[in-house]
């Protein structure tokens, strides 16, 4: 792989793996709000990976 390419591949990995650790905070949050700030999370990483 080239250096151009790990440039695109290593933050959209970590990205993906926030995106993981979020979903799993929405699934087994405690509370509404603890489920709301995860869901506002992960459309923030949608939008960071988009740019």
């Amino acid at each position: 792989m080239s250096g151009f390419f790990n440039i695109f591949i290593i933050p959209g990995g970590l990205l993906l793996i926030f995106m993981l650790l979020s979903l799993i905070r929405l699934i087994l949050g405690p509370t509404v709000p603890d489920r709301i700030v995860a869901l506002d999370t992960i459309n923030t990483l949608v939008v960071a990976g988009m740019i």
